[in-house]
């Protein structure tokens, strides 16, 4: 019986999902890059979704978003022989390029 029900459970979580990945679907048209994040998200709440109960989605993106945005600093100030620090305070202080990063960075890298 306890099979059963977390056999129900489950399917739930994965119908849910499949919502959620039509909405992602239609946001994709739009926001192409931020789309893949969310997408990658949905894949692994699906690979394991009891790991996500209980958990805030909306700091699970930030998170990513933030991996991603460091990630892209740390190429730009590689590439550039800046220290990464000074580069994420010119971004974060005066928003210089960070709205061109996050809508042109590739997310599946």
């Amino acid at each position: 019986m306890m099979f059963l029900a977390f056999s129900c459970k489950r399917s739930l979580v994965y119908i849910f999902l499949n919502l959620i990945r039509q909405m992602i679907n239609e946001f994709s048209e739009t926001r192409p890059k931020l789309a893949e994040l969310l997408y990658q998200i949905v894949d692994e709440i699906a690979k394991n979704p009891e790991s996500y109960i209980g958990k805030d989605i909306s700091i699970i993106i930030n998170q990513m978003r933030y991996e991603a945005i460091n990630k892209e600093i740390d190429a730009f100030a590689k590439k550039w022989f800046i220290d990464p620090e000074a580069v994420k305070y010119e971004i974060f202080n005066y928003n210089v390029i960070i709205r061109f990063h996050i809508h042109s960075y590739n997310y599946s890298k």
